[in-house]
């Protein structure tokens, strides 16, 4: 029982460490995909990436996504373990 909730807690503490990392990819790629659509620009078609902004919203969706997961598997953990 012991060893069981040692791995538990070992999953736990590399949940939360991939989902900081998710975390930031998800800043960086939100960040990306504003700079390339470039708000300030008067027209999208010359100052505007959209390539280069969808690659990074396809970026941003697969770490939503990630971090969604994450953070459920995280809650899972932490009620089996009784945290709060």
């Amino acid at each position: 029982m012991n060893s069981e909730r040692m791995m538990m807690e070992g999953k736990l503490a590399t949940l939360k460490h991939d989902l900081r990392e998710a975390e930031i990819a998800a800043t960086a790629a939100r960040g990306l995909v504003r700079l390339n659509l470039n708000e300030w620009e008067d027209d999208i078609v010359v100052g505007c990436n959209t390539e280069t902004a969808l690659t990074e919203l396809k970026r941003l969706h697969a770490a939503r996504a990630k971090i969604i997961d994450l953070r459920g598997q995280i809650e899972r953990l932490q009620e089996a373990l009784g945290h709060e």
